[in-house]
């Protein structure tokens, strides 16, 4: 089957309103498709997932003194780190990684400084729908208009090749389609609205 855009369009528009109606403290910021879900970020939660990047980019580059400070993951990263670096040199293969060798990584890491206070990174999580508050808030059915197979074949393809794609004309469609859509003009919150697909690159 064909997607249908008028369809495709009565449903997010319905979808967006019914989230409005459920969660009327939000103020929302961004609606996204990524592949046949919808994605819904808010000022609220876009906030709290800044604090949350923030603080545990805090946590990873924290000083430590032995290595009994680290988590069993913290130090499964840092060996994975420190052999990859060291795989063509003699020292490759010490277990386990030596705490100078983190504590120095670390101290770099933070003299760069938090990248989630900078402009330019808080920008690109805005504008991610993977990174956004309520993700996977309804799915498309083929009932919807969406056509699962167009999407498979999106899939498969290269890189280079996947803009042509029926998939994708479709995807650029709806989202002109919603652009102009009269409920998406009333219910969106904010001026920097964000309105998005995403498929996946293989």
């Amino acid at each position: 089957m064909a997607f249908d855009i008028d369809k495709l369009t009565f449903f997010c528009e319905n979808t967006l309103e019914g989230f409005t109606k459920e969660h009327p403290e939000e103020k929302i910021c961004g609606f996204g498709i990524d592949e046949s879900y919808i994605y819904i970020n808010s000022l609220s939660t876009f906030a709290a997932t800044i604090q949350k990047y923030s603080d545990d980019w805090a946590h990873s580059t924290r000083a430590v003194t032995s290595l009994t400070d680290l988590s069993d993951s913290e130090l499964s990263d840092a060996q994975f780190a420190y052999d990859l670096i060291n795989r063509n040199l003699k020292n490759q293969g010490k277990y386990p990684v030596p705490l100078d060798w983190i504590s120095k990584a670390r101290t770099i890491e933070r003299e760069k400084g938090n990248p989630y206070k900078k402009p330019d990174k808080i920008d690109e999580i805005y504008r991610e729908s993977a990174s956004w508050g309520y993700p996977e808030v309804a799915c498309f059915r083929e009932e919807d208009g969406f056509d699962y197979d167009a999407l498979e074949t999106y899939d498969m393809l290269d890189v280079d090749d996947q803009p042509a794609s029926e998939f994708a004309q479709a995807m650029n469609q709806l989202m002109i389609r919603l652009k102009h859509s009269p409920i998406f003009n009333q219910l969106k919150g904010t001026d920097n609205f964000v309105l998005c697909w995403a498929g996946h690159n293989h």
